[in-house]
């Protein structure tokens, strides 16, 4: 548990006086009128604590399942924990009844007792089968047969058996949508897919499948866009002419079905984005796609980085607000450059190394001078609530600082330890003397820890 002890027991007491509050007025005019007795904030202190203990307390990647999926099991330990510690209940029916016990044992370490129930019940259970459909704003030339995010595979579809699955989804009677869907699919060159996602819960495999969707953009749209910088004056135009970098965006709908639940139509767009062509036929298309990885769900250190990076730089490069979009980009670039956020001079230096040593051209002076400008703009927004001050080359810029990045963790560090890429960065902007005298001195230990390895070895 990523938690202190201390912190789990004050969200448990929070969490447990709501439910006494619940318990003791059990009729909705009682809870009504001890609801308005209490402070307002009670209610919110309570979702908080149960919101808190779902994502901290359980190891919701290990066992593929969402905050969301285990509500109820939340709920429940904590209906036992408050009846237990209550006396005026007489209460035998615990749903998840363990050897601790709060006189005993205390509050937290019966709470982990009943959490470490649960685990185990999860992990017993059945994998959920989702199957997803959704369309895609690309008309390719040469689509893949396939693509991988992640452990997830995604499936190309024809257009006919997508409007067999729409028509599916019409004869449910409690699906919503379908109508929607289809008149935003209509007159459009989209291409339409298909994927299954094992788990144990189903908002697990609907989040798994949105931040795969956005990498899978991530990765076109880098893959199309880098280093490139088009006129963006009108880039909020829905119009076919729109200049905008990407059109290239997570799907409007997504069509899901499965062995546990109902038919669902989520439709998260009312609009329907201009189809790219895309042409995979273009040998330097796929390579350079097949270039960027396709990460591990839930992926920590470097990975994890670089991952959360080209999630915003997806952010932004479907944003239609420039200063929305420079943020995007600013903060994938304090991401990549591991300096820390507010460190200007790791920030620009290390940015501008990336730029020296993944970028074909050289405009070193003009990028610093409007790099070091990123930062004070980003200060003055911050602090001054300045907007005006960010300017389209400041937008651009930035854009072009976080393909240069992005493509020297592809080339270079992708793979490394973290540790090791944050040395990297901060040894890159030194004169060679200077950096000549850390490796001599980094080999001097070296040598020492060796040599002092054989000593103990010697020894009898």
């Amino acid at each position: 548990m990523s938690l202190e002890s201390e912190e789990i027991h004050q969200l448990l007491e929070w969490a447990i006086d709501w439910q006494h509050d619940i318990s003791r007025n059990s009729t909705p005019d009682a809870f009504e009128a001890s609801e308005r007795s209490s402070s307002p904030w009670a209610r919110h202190r309570s979702n908080y604590a149960f919101e808190k203990l779902a994502q901290e307390t359980f190891p919701l990647y290990d066992l593929g399942i969402a905050p969301s999926d285990i509500k109820s099991d939340v709920l429940g330990i904590i209906q036992d924990l408050a009846f237990e510690s209550d006396a005026e209940v007489d209460w035998d029916e615990y749903h998840y009844p363990v050897e601790e016990s709060i006189e005993e044992d205390g509050l937290v370490s019966t709470y982990e007792a009943k959490v470490n129930q649960v685990i185990a019940e999860i992990g017993q259970g059945e994998q959920l089968e989702t199957i997803f459909y959704f369309p895609l704003n690309i008309q390719w030339a040469g689509s893949p047969p396939e693509i991988e995010i992640f452990d997830i595979t995604f499936q190309p579809i024809s257009e006919s058996e997508w409007s067999e699955q729409l028509s599916e989804f019409r004869r449910y009677p409690d699906t919503f949508g379908t109508g929607t869907v289809e008149s935003l699919c209509e007159d459009t060159d989209y291409s339409y897919w298909t994927t299954t996602i094992q788990s144990k819960g189903r908002s697990h495999a609907a989040n798994k499948l949105n931040t795969a969707l956005n990498l899978l953009c991530a990765k076109i749209n880098y893959t199309l866009y880098c280093w490139e910088i088009q006129r963006l004056s009108e880039r909020d135009q829905p119009s076919p002419g729109n200049p905008r970098w990407s059109w290239i965006q997570e799907p409007m709908a997504v069509l899901t079905a499965g062995t546990d639940h109902p038919l669902e139509v989520a439709i998260t767009n009312r609009s329907s984005p201009r189809t790219v062509d895309l042409d995979w036929t273009n040998g330097g298309l796929p390579e350079r796609f097949e270039e960027i990885p396709s990460f591990n769900y839930g992926a920590d250190g470097l990975a994890g980085i670089f991952q959360d990076a080209l999630l915003e730089y997806q952010r932004a490069m479907v944003e239609t607000e420039r200063q929305n979009a420079f943020f995007g980009f600013w903060r994938c670039i304090e991401e990549l450059t591991l300096a820390g956020h507010g460190e200007k001079g790791e920030i620009v230096d290390r940015a501008m190394w990336a730029y020296s040593v993944s970028a074909s051209e050289a405009h070193e002076i003009f990028f610093k001078t409007i790099t070091e400008q990123l930062y004070d703009t980003r200060n003055k927004w911050v602090h001054e609530a300045n907007w005006g001050d960010i300017w389209e080359i400041h937008e651009r810029v930035a854009k072009y600082l976080a393909d240069s990045l992005i493509q020297l963790y592809i080339d270079d560090f992708y793979g490394l330890d973290q540790n090791v890429v944050a040395e990297a960065f901060r040894y890159a902007r030194m004169e060679e003397p200077q950096r000549e005298k850390k490796q001599r001195q980094a080999e001097q230990r070296l040598e020492a820890l060796n040599e002092l390895n054989n000593i103990e070895q010697d020894c009898p």
